[in-house]
């Protein structure tokens, strides 16, 4: 299952998994870091900082044992973090999924590949049981 980033809510459903991807703004309120949810009238500037967040429910009549998701990461964003769960499987290509942090020899020396690079993430969600949900998450900057 591969989802793109949305500026509003994305719903789907495949095979009993039902899906959500829901995009928030990360605004610094006052000292306390807010989630602002991305509607149609919601303005997004270049800098801002978007939270990502992919919700999967199973709702077939069997427990899930392992599915893979997939979240882009859009043309005009740079992947800053904030990933969840932790080490997924990434891609520079947008074809090729390694497990991340993806390293490569630079100049005779092996290096991690900075996250600005990333064009999409896959993560393997395991053991989601009927009526379970399993969220994964990343945050991006608007260039």
């Amino acid at each position: 299952m591969t989802v793109s980033p949305p500026q509003t809510p994305q719903q789907g459903s495949s095979a009993g998994i039902w899906s959500v991807v829901n995009a928030f703004i990360v605004q610094n309120i006052n000292g306390q870091e807010t989630l602002t949810p991305i509607n149609a009238d919601t303005t997004v500037k270049s800098g801002d900082t978007l939270e990502y967040q992919g919700l999967f429910t199973n709702n077939s009549p069997e427990r899930v044992r392992s599915m893979e998701v997939t979240l882009s990461i859009a043309d005009g964003l740079v992947l800053v973090g904030g990933i969840h769960p932790k080490f997924p499987h990434a891609t520079i290509d947008g074809s090729r999924f390694t497990r991340s942090p993806i390293r490569a020899n630079i100049g005779g020396q092996v290096q991690e590949l900075p996250l600005s690079d990333y064009k999409a993430l896959r993560w393997t969600l395991e053991d989601i049981g009927i009526g379970g949900t399993s969220v994964v998450k990343y945050r991006a900057r608007l260039k």
